[in-house]
């Protein structure tokens, strides 16, 4: 089996997702996917997989098959190893799209910030902060347990 066979199935699906994509961007404006910043996403992507798989390849961390690959080299690298870098560009901003991926914390309306209460709500209380426990030198302050132990003096002898 060769790269481009096992390749081939994810890009049509990488492929499939991004027409999705595109064609729900129409429909939805405030989910827009950007066709120039995916281009430049893409080229920026596939300048370093190319830099970046030649020299893991130059240093021997990886090799490739001579039966597993078409043959087409850039500089060291197989062709097929762009269809990783292809596959992310495709998929992921698509995925983003048809997730909706820009969509508001559930209960915030649009144009508020998430933490920020409903209008005509009150904010919730915050939480009091527990007390920090006393150094082991510290004179104990009034009002605290240690004051309110009967023995908080030397042991005394009840017999």
């Amino acid at each position: 089996m060769t790269y481009w066979i096992i390749n081939a199935g994810f890009l049509a699906a990488a492929a499939a997702l991004f027409a999705l994509a595109l064609r729900a961007d129409r429909r939805r404006p405030r989910a827009r996917l950007s066709r120039t910043a995916s281009l430049i996403t893409a080229l920026v992507l596939l300048t370093l997989t190319a830099v970046f798989d030649n020299i893991m390849i130059a240093v021997g961390l990886v090799a490739y098959g001579d039966a597993q690959i078409s043959g087409i080299r850039l500089g060291l690298m197989p062709v097929e190893d762009f269809s990783y870098t292809v596959f992310a560009v495709l998929a992921l901003p698509a995925l983003w799209v048809l997730l909706d991926g820009r969509r508001p914390r559930a209960g915030a309306r649009p144009g508020t910030q998430p933490d920020e209460p409903r209008p005509g709500t009150t904010p919730p209380e915050p939480e009091p902060e527990p007390e920090a426990e006393p150094e082991a030198d510290a004179p104990p302050r009034p009002g605290h347990p240690q004051l309110e132990h009967p023995q908080s003096g030397p042991p005394r002898d009840e017999r």
